[in-house]
């Protein structure tokens, strides 16, 4: 039993191996996919993916409803604000703030657009939180962005009672893109053309069925070598011995 365990694991070893060889044989190929994997995620990411722009603004949340330069915050009263910042960014995208929104923004806005385009994220566990407004218009993520920013210390703290807001950074149009990722597209682009390669050179190795030596008999059929047939060529060519015709 263990022998034939052993002559199963030295069998599936020597399968690894070959299949290694042939993906080195086959570099040529795989690099090529790679190539072509690149250039495909080029032209997707250039012509067929939207660019996406994003304006953002940061939200300063206190639990006192006063603020100004003589208040005293207390360590007790940042614990609180920091725990009532998830709550503002709740709120952000909550209907009340967004239908606010809507009304000054206009009738080419809706809800839905903004609830789409909105997102939000808290700052190293501090009281501050950032809104960020992602939309293919960059002048129109702007424009959201500084609504919101308007409405959020307005309607906060009507929601959340003894609290209260105050903007810190205000919304600009972005210049250039924030997304799609030229350098991860063309990172995937290259990696899927390597793995269509191997997917294929491995189909290929193992619908191969050819007997190549004497290790896929004895697979086959379980029986012995009795005795093989020399290559005489190589033996010859290798011991410096060749023949030749004579010429008259």
């Amino acid at each position: 039993m263990n022998e034939m365990t052993n002559e199963r694991e030295l069998d599936t070893e020597l399968n690894m191996q070959e299949l290694l060889q042939t993906y080195l044989r086959r570099w040529k190929l795989i690099v090529l996919c790679m190539i072509v994997g690149i250039f495909a995620a080029l032209g997707i990411t250039a012509f067929c993916i939207t660019p996406m722009y994003q304006s953002r603004v940061t939200i300063y949340v206190n639990n006192n409803r006063e603020l100004d330069d003589k208040n005293y915050l207390s360590s007790s009263d940042l614990s609180a604000s920091i725990h009532l910042v998830k709550g503002y960014m709740i709120v952000s995208e909550s209907d009340p703030v967004l239908e606010k929104a809507v009304a000054k923004l206009g009738d080419d806005y809706t809800t839905t657009e903004l609830r789409n385009a909105i997102s939000t994220e808290q700052l190293d566990e501090t009281v501050i939180f950032t809104l960020m407004v992602t939309h293919a218009d960059p002048e129109r993520a702007a424009r959201i962005a500084t609504v919101l920013s308007e409405v959020i210390p307005v309607e906060g703290p009507k929601v959340i009672d003894g609290t209260s807001a105050r903007l810190i950074n205000t919304a600009k149009v972005p210049q250039s893109p924030s997304s799609p990722s030229y350098s991860v597209n063309l990172l995937l682009g290259a990696v899927a053309g390597m793995l269509l390669a191997v997917v294929y050179v491995t189909i290929i190795f193992l619908k191969d069925t050819r007997i190549k030596d004497e290790n896929d008999l004895t697979d086959m059929f379980n029986l012995p070598i009795l005795g093989r047939i020399p290559d005489l060529d190589s033996e010859l060519s290798s011991s410096g011995y060749s023949y030749s015709a004579d010429k008259d």
